[in-house]
């Protein structure tokens, strides 16, 4: 018996599109937003990406309750905003990950962290 997994009442394909979305964004903007982020303080570049990762996922649980027809529009807009908070907050993550480990032991936090 086959199965039509849902998602927020729409057919699983709107899954994968999302899927698709998140990495032809991060495709298109990751060198951009690298860039402009160059000479801000990591810690609050990565703070800032946890707030955009919080919105995005707060968006997504009031589409439980929307009305149909914003389901879809809600869902896009919502994965652009998690795509938002991951192209920003990663590269600042991965380079608070280097800065506090020991220079001796940097391979090891990330194989770890990665």
């Amino acid at each position: 018996m086959a199965t039509n997994p849902r998602v927020h009442g729409r057919n699983a394909s709107v899954a994968g599109s999302l899927l698709v979305l998140n990495g032809v964004q991060v495709v298109l903007t990751q060198s951009a937003v690298a860039r402009r982020l160059e000479g801000l303080r990591p810690t609050r570049v990565v703070a800032a990406g946890a707030l955009l990762n919080a919105f995005a996922f707060a968006l997504f649980a009031l589409l439980s309750a929307a009305p149909g027809w914003t389901v879809l529009p809600g869902l896009c807009t919502a994965m652009l905003v998690y795509n938002l908070a991951e192209t920003v907050a990663i590269p600042c993550r991965e380079e608070l990950s280097v800065s506090l480990s020991d220079p001796a032991q940097r391979g090891r936090y990330l194989a770890v962290y990665l």
